[in-house]
């Protein structure tokens, strides 16, 4: 948004306060933040010792802008609503088409039953461990583990498992073997993009690069703003409105291409 235009970036921001002023409306607002661009990685380093900052956040394909918590009836309308959002206008006025992430928080209830959040949280470092044994980086790991988390909150409470560990470690697995094939996929299109030809005159060299057999990282930890583990923590005590009906978040995700 640094190379848009001023009358561009009020039209962006309007478009997202009519937006929230709406769900104000129906019901469904629940809560909108934008962040700060700056920030920082901070890990624990040992007993004694103060935690250790990394930063600033290294250069990403992807960067979170900020969210919106929304309470809604289903799945299917927290995904018409991020379509909407999508739409939100950029340069010349045109939609930015922006991928959105959208995520329900692990504490709402499916028809009436609630999902065993402590299991939950107490499953979720073994089965990290697990995937990072067999060869997942943690970060590849956490993301994985995360997504299945997700499919756990929409599948237990009908069907709960006999071995939810090891449902957990199936499903996370899927997760990241998906991520690392869809990765490499797009590493093999940039390679042929790069040895494509220019337009116009003269001959244009091949260029090639090693597509490392390891998968990257998907997302730095930040990108969720909190993994599911935590999210599971702080909603334990928190919000009882989400109690009553389902809650969905959407995660504002905008690429840096469309700054």
């Amino acid at each position: 948004m640094d190379q848009w235009t001023p009358d561009e970036v009020d039209a962006h921001v309007q478009f997202m306060r009519d937006f929230a002023a709406r769900l104000e409306e129906t019901g469904e607002f629940v809560d909108t933040q934008a962040l700060a661009p700056d920030g920082a990685f901070v890990r624990y380093d040992g007993e004694g010792r103060p935690p250790v900052t990394d930063g600033p956040f290294v250069e990403t394909k992807d960067l979170i802008a900020g969210w919106y918590i929304i309470d809604v009836e289903s799945w299917d309308r927290a995904v018409q609503l991020a379509g909407e959002l999508s739409a939100a206008p950029g340069p010349g006025g045109k939609p930015i088409y922006e991928w959105l992430e959208v995520r329900p928080f692990l504490a709402r209830l499916a028809h009436g039953h609630r999902v065993n959040e402590p299991l939950l949280r107490d499953l979720v470092p073994a089965v990290i461990g697990v995937l990072v044994r067999r060869g997942a980086d943690f970060a590849a790991a956490e993301d994985a583990v995360q997504d299945a988390l997700v499919v756990a909150v929409r599948v237990w409470p009908e069907n709960p498992p006999r071995d939810p560990k090891g449902w957990l470690i199936t499903v996370a697995r899927r997760k990241f073997l998906d991520a690392a094939r869809a990765d490499t996929s797009r590493r093999h299109r940039e390679v042929r993009v790069e040895g494509e030809p220019m337009p116009g005159r003269g001959t244009a060299l091949r260029r090639s690069r090693p597509i490392s057999a390891q998968p990257p990282r998907t997302r730095p930890p930040h990108a969720t703003g909190r993994t599911a583990q935590r999210a599971a923590t702080q909603l334990s005590g928190g919000r009882q409105a989400f109690t009553a009906r389902e809650a969905e978040t959407i995660s504002l995700v905008p690429s840096r291409s469309g700054d």
